[in-house]
């Protein structure tokens, strides 16, 4: 099925593997100066958040996807 919206079937895979690798090079040399700046509770509810913010947007992602993926087979 995915096939036919001209996507190939390793595309969402790539995407979403990729996605989670750049939110973790980008926030991991932070994590340790941010215990020095903010204290570690708060260093622990910045990365709650950040990883809420993550899902969120996989979700959004593979949401409008699923969309336009369906509006395109009907």
């Amino acid at each position: 099925m995915i096939e036919k919206a001209g996507i190939p079937p390793f595309f969402l895979e790539t995407t979403s593997s990729g996605l989670g690798f750049t939110f973790s090079l980008t926030i991991a040399p932070l994590a340790i100066p941010m215990t020095v700046w903010v204290g570690y509770d708060w260093t622990f509810y910045i990365l709650c958040l950040l990883a809420l913010a993550s899902s969120g947007l996989y979700w959004l992602m593979f949401y409008v996807f699923e969309k336009q993926r369906s509006r395109i087979t009907v």
